[in-house]
């Protein structure tokens, strides 16, 4: 049994260099986007997905944020929401999809009280931070 784990991490890295190889080939370094258009879109402060996060942590973990703070981070969820639909149709789409999905994959997570952690609480108290700054532009 053991000697078949050299195989296979030999396998993998054969794998994994075949994978960057056929990256490079397909897409070489000049002909990548340069590093200046990663800066014309900065991460925002306050990423809708940990948004979302914060806000079911609001609902099920008592005592993380006021009801006022949950409603805070759910209108900004819907701005973010709404900018999505504005773009196109498949934005729209995949805003319809995603905050639904990440709503119920977080209220999953946060479903016990086990994981109503003192970090969990201040994750939201960090986050509805995050918001309200993104409100005032940065």
């Amino acid at each position: 049994m053991l000697r078949i784990w050299p195989r296979i991490w030999g396998v993998l890295a054969v794998a994994a260099l075949t994978a960057t190889a056929m990256v490079w080939f397909v897409n070489p370094p000049s002909r990548r986007s340069a590093p200046v258009a990663i800066a014309e879109e900065p991460m925002p402060i306050a990423p809708s997905g940990l948004a979302v996060a914060a806000k079911v942590i609001g609902l099920q973990c008592g005592g993380a944020l006021t009801p006022d703070e949950v409603a805070e981070i759910d209108a900004y969820i819907g701005r973010v929401r709404a900018g999505y639909a504005a773009r196109s149709t498949g934005d729209r789409r995949f805003a319809d999809a995603l905050f639904p999905s990440l709503e119920k994959t977080y209220s999953e997570a946060y479903g016990t009280p086990e994981r109503c952690t003192t970090e969990a609480h201040a994750f939201a108290r960090d986050m509805l931070d995050r918001v309200r700054r993104a409100k005032q532009g940065g």
